[in-house]
């Protein structure tokens, strides 16, 4: 197969089905109604997810779980039409649960991956879609998940040897030897400021809604990224709407009493309209365009714009 002709394309990597709407729906789904394309990576099969749909019987739930691998697919397939993202591939490993669940164990589970086959996978994408953007989670994964940990590893390293001929050039596991290297322009953390996490919890508490800030553990875990850290942020707000129905397909995973569904209008603009990212890595000069709080607003700042069809 030849190379995918040249477009301004964002690739987004992302653990688990239901983690692309979080921090990149709006994001995705900007750019695609811009005529970019959007390319959405999966690291994983989402089969060490729970079922929270309280529209399901216990019997059905237990059903539902027996192939959940079968409904996250189906449910990912739904979020990624509503997005308009323009493709979607799964890099082809099983969820590895959370830290010290026997899943982890699992040797098929992405935590267990031979390391430098993962990143052959994904420069294989990389080569095939010829991204100028590649977005993924910062270090701490967004919360610490192994999952997420080993796709921001993969990631980072895979926006660094893409461009190395003399890598991931042929063998009988991967089948990058067709196409040509490619480097990326500019590698992305997503996250959010560590600040407006803080206010969104002060909130969330105030308000009575229920959420992960309900765990004992909660305040030893670090939530959000240094504010310092975030270069860029992308303005979503006029398509809440559209990331909220994104989250409503991912049913067995986000219950209607969500806090992304059920909080006041306000603060849903404030806390879900705007997507947070800090330039990580890039191979263009430095933004030149500020909003007006100082955030870079667009993640093609530099590249050259012509490219688009």
């Amino acid at each position: 197969m030849a190379n995918q002709e040249d477009r301004l394309t964002v690739m987004a990597v992302h653990a688990h089905p239901d983690d692309e709407v979080f921090s990149t729906g709006a994001t995705l789904a900007k750019y695609s109604a811009k005529g970019y394309r959007t390319v959405l990576v999966t690291c994983t099969d989402g089969a060490a997810g729970e079922v929270f749909d309280p529209t399901l019987g216990e019997e059905e739930k237990q059903q539902t779980f027996a192939q959940i691998k079968e409904v996250r697919v189906r449910e990912l397939a739904e979020s990624v039409r509503l997005l308009g993202i323009t493709h979607q591939h799964y890099l082809g490993y099983r969820d590895s649960g959370m830290i010290g669940t026997p899943d982890n164990h699992n040797p098929e589970s992405f935590h267990r991956a031979v390391f430098h086959e993962a990143v052959g996978r994904l420069v294989t994408l990389i080569r095939l879609y010829r991204p100028q953007v590649l977005l993924t989670y910062d270090e701490f994964g967004g919360y610490g998940h192994p999952d997420h940990l080993q796709a921001q590893r993969i990631t980072t390293i895979a926006f660094g040897v893409a461009n190395d001929g003399r890598l991931y050039r042929g063998g009988e596991s991967d089948f990058t030897s067709e196409y040509e290297p490619w480097q990326p322009a500019k590698l992305y953390y997503a996250g959010r400021p560590r600040s407006m996490m803080h206010r969104m919890v002060q909130d969330m508490r105030k308000l009575g809604i229920k959420g992960w800030w309900d765990d004992p553990e909660y305040e030893s875990i670090p939530r959000g990224t240094p504010d310092e850290q975030i270069t860029t942020r992308i303005d979503g707000r006029d398509l809440i709407e559209l990331k909220q129905a994104a989250f409503r397909a991912h049913r067995t995973q986000l219950a209607p009493d969500s806090f992304v569904f059920i909080m006041p209008p306000e603060k849903t603009r404030e806390y879900l309209g705007y997507e947070y990212f800090g330039l990580a890595q890039h191979r263009v000069p430095l933004f030149k365009g500020l909003g007006g709080e100082g955030y870079e607003e667009d993640l093609f700042e530099g590249i050259q714009a012509d490219l688009i069809e």
